[in-house]
């Protein structure tokens, strides 16, 4: 994931959905609000963004349309980290490298703990929708994205 591209940005679209989702709409239609809001204008930074997306929820026909929202950004691409960690785990259990009862959205979360590191080098922003973090919209993000790349064009 971190060497797809130099001039490619990673963000963390994590959507929390199970115990939460009395609190925070995350409905298709809602989170295709949130990125047409969050994402507006970030083309214009002439780079690719590229979405790392994680998800508690199971429904494989909500994350998929989740993923089809970023076809309606030609730079935005998305790579699914649970679908990815996923596979990876299961070939280690396959291999005989982790015991089979590693292969659970427990240790497939502790996995992506890795990618979800805010403080680490793969990821530059986090898109977000939580019970605690919960929003209308990430307003700003391509000031903040211009800030971090050095572009003082707006």
């Amino acid at each position: 994931i971190g060497q797809h591209s130099k001039d490619a940005i990673n963000g963390l679209l994590h959507l929390r959905r199970g115990d939460s989702i009395n609190r925070c709409d995350t409905s298709v239609d809602k989170m295709r609000d949130y990125l047409a809001c969050s994402l507006d204008g970030t083309e214009s930074l002439g780079r690719n963004l590229t979405m790392i997306f994680m998800t508690d929820e199971s429904d494989t026909e909500y994350r998929k349309n989740i993923m089809d929202l970023l076809d309606e950004y030609p730079h935005v691409s998305i790579v699914d980290a649970d679908a990815l960690t996923k596979a990876v785990v299961g070939e280690a259990v396959r291999n005989g490298l982790i015991d089979k009862d590693f292969k659970n959205n427990f240790y497939t979360y502790d996995v992506e703990s890795v990618l979800r590191d805010k403080h680490g080098d793969l990821i530059k922003f986090t898109l977000e929708q939580r019970r605690s973090h919960c929003h209308d919209c990430i307003k700003f993000l391509k000031k903040r994205l211009q800030r971090m790349i050095g572009d003082s064009s707006s």
